[in-house]
C-alpha cells in the first residue's frame, strides 16, 4: 500500500510537472504574439505618420 501511495505520488508529480511547462510555454507563446501584434501595429502607426509627413 505505501510504495503504491509514493508511485502514484511520482506519477502526480509528473503530470504536474508537465501541465506547469505546457501552460508556461503557452502563456510565453501569447506573450509572443502580442508583442508581434504590438510591433505591427507600430510600424503601421510609423508607415502612417511618415506618409502623412510626406505628403
Amino acid at each position: 500500500m505505501y510504495l503504491t501511495t509514493i508511485h502514484l505520488h511520482q506519477i502526480l508529480q509528473k503530470f504536474f510537472q508537465i501541465d506547469y511547462i505546457r501552460n508556461t510555454l503557452f502563456t510565453f507563446k501569447n506573450s509572443i504574439h502580442a508583442f508581434v501584434v504590438t510591433v505591427n501595429t507600430l510600424i503601421k502607426k510609423e508607415e502612417h505618420l511618415s506618409w502623412i509627413v510626406m505628403t
